[in-house]
Order: C-alpha cells, then structure tokens, then sequence
C-alpha cells in the first residue's frame, strides 16, 4: 500500500489536471474529518506500514485489545492501523463496530479513516485493480466533493432581502445545469456563505463565474472574487482575515478569479 499527499495549492490549472487524470476507480471519503486528524492519519500509517512485519497473525490479539477499556487512546489509533492493513473482513466488521460503539470523536474519525482504508484493500483485492482513496476536510457525497464557497457584493454592505433571494436562485440553478446541489446558504454579516456538492471533474471555476455573471447581469453589484475551500468551513473572522491578508499581498485583481485552497489524501495500491 503506497500513500501519497497532495500539498495545498493556488494554481486551478494544477488541480484541474489533478482531477481529470484520476482513474476511473476512485472512492471520495464521505464524512467530514478535521484535515490535521486526516494528516496524523497517514503519517501514521505510512511509519508503521514501513515495517514489513505481517500483522495477519495478529488479528485476534489486536481485536481483542481494540476493545480493551485499559488501552490509551494511542494504542488504540495504532491497531486500528494495524487491522486496516489486514486483507480480512473480521478486521474490516472490528473496526466497523468500534466506529459505531466510541463516543470518542477524536478516535471515531481516526476508525472512519482505517474503515475506508480497511474497505479499499479488501475491494483491490477482490478485483485485482487499484483503488484510489481521495479524502478531504469537508467529505463528500456519492462521487461529489463538498465545497464552502464565499461571496461578497463590491460594496462592504450586507446582502439585502432581495439580493438574498437572486442570488440563491441563481446559484441552485447553475449547479443545477453541472449535475451538482447546494446543501445550505447563509448570509452571515457582509457574506453569501455556501456549501454545495459538486462532482470530482466539474469546473467549479467557470460553474461559479457563470452564476456571479448571471447576478451582475440583473442588476446585482456582486464581486467577481469569491473564495472557494475544501478543508473546512471557514468563520466570519476567518475569512476577514484571508481577504485582508490577499490585499496586502496583491493578490486580488482583475486576472484573479477566485482563490481555491484544495487538501487532498490520495491512497492507492500499488502492488
């Protein structure tokens, strides 16, 4: 089992070709998990999976101590790992009921990650074809990405009544035409704050510009900046923050578009 770790990145082209490179078999992480669990995740795994010893035989012993009150949280994030990298469903149905059964989060994350990952080696095996595992901060749907998206009028002035109504009307209808659906919009303060799901190869960037262009066209003084995460939903101070911070760097201008922050976990195997 090989992982490999995809940085954030600024450039859309480089994600674009990313994205329509992937091969025809790939699972996208359903549930929302913090991007720092994610990353301790396959640090963690990729170290231990570094020694070659077969846990095979160790797959009793490390179901029972799964479920050993007395283990700390640590030993219990490294069997998990352990059972993860075992070809056996009995490992697969183990940490399948400790996701179910622990009111720990930290932990109940760490299991979700081990159960995709337990879940993946079992289906390579069975079809004798890789499988790629794409994970990030926000999860997914089916074979759809969830994405926060952040708009803003070129005024600093909150969205009026009317504002509100055209531009979720605007924006359910341009995901619409992509196969892709917005979950929920808030207006928060002086921002149109927007989670939707859109599939892996869709092109967010013009899917956006044509729902902000549809805006401006009747009469709406949208900015043609918007901001764009996978990682994580972002808070007002937060956002205050990036914005400010893309100013003072000049980073927004006419030939900028929108800002994209994309984290990604791909996990493949390679054997």
């Amino acid at each position: 089992m090989m992982m490999k770790n995809l940085e954030s990145k600024n450039s859309y082209n480089e994600i674009n070709d990313f994205l329509q490179n992937l091969p025809k078999n790939f699972s996208i992480l359903q549930e929302e998990i913090d991007i720092e669990i994610q990353v301790e995740y396959f640090e963690k795994a990729k170290s231990i999976k570094q020694n070659k010893s077969n846990h095979t035989d160790l797959l009793a012993i490390k179901i029972a101590e799964l479920n050993i009150t007395e283990s700390t949280d640590e030993e219990k994030k490294n069997i998990l790992i352990i059972l993860a990298s075992i070809d056996d469903v009995k490992a697969y149905r183990a940490i399948e009921n400790f996701v179910s059964s622990t009111s720990n989060p930290i932990l109940k994350s760490w299991a979700t990650l081990a159960m995709q990952e337990s879940r993946m080696m079992m289906e390579s095996s069975l079809l004798d074809e890789n499988q790629v595992f794409i994970s990030t901060g926000l999860g997914g749907k089916g074979q759809k990405l969830r994405y926060f998206i952040v708009g803003f009028l070129n005024e600093d002035v909150e969205f009026s009544p009317t504002q509100k109504e055209l531009l979720s009307k605007e924006f359910e209808y341009a995901l619409q035409q992509k196969d892709s659906e917005i979950e929920n919009i808030e207006f928060k303060q002086k921002y149109a704050l927007i989670t939707a799901l859109i599939p892996l190869k869709q092109p967010i960037k013009d899917m956006l510009k044509s729902a902000i262009d549809e805006c401006v066209n009747l009469g709406m003084d949208l900015s043609e900046h918007f901001m764009v995460t996978n990682v994580k939903k972002l808070d007002i101070k937060e956002i205050d923050s990036f914005i400010k911070e893309q100013i003072e760097n000049g980073n927004v201008d006419d030939s900028e578009d929108f800002d994209i922050t994309f984290d990604t976990e791909e996990d493949f195997d390679n054997e």
